[in-house]
């Protein structure tokens, strides 16, 4: 899953996962991780639970694996935006 804050076109997105950890088995972010210096842009589950939907607007982006884990730990917290094919986008608050 990719978490973003309100200005995501100008910040960097965060992962929800463990940095360095085998867990994050298929992302391209894993091996980068690992590097002492690299930025920290992984967040745990109950980072991204403790954080949504306090402050600026939040997104989350999902493909269809991760969907189910989304709305399991977010549940009654999601605002859904758009779904297309296998992906879907949400926010922590209407729209409106």
């Amino acid at each position: 899953m990719v978490f973003y804050t309100h200005d995501f076109l100008g910040k960097p997105a965060l992962v929800v996962g463990e940095r360095c950890s085998q867990h994050n088995q298929g992302s391209t972010l894993l091996w980068g991780s690992c590097y002492p210096d690299a930025p920290r842009v992984f967040v745990s589950q109950d980072e991204l639970a403790a954080m949504w939907g306090k402050g600026e607007r939040k997104w989350l982006f999902a493909q269809d694996t991760n969907q189910p884990k989304a709305e399991q730990l977010l549940a009654g917290r999601l605002y859904p935006v758009e779904s297309i094919a296998d992906k879907a986008l949400w926010t922590d608050r209407p729209l409106r």
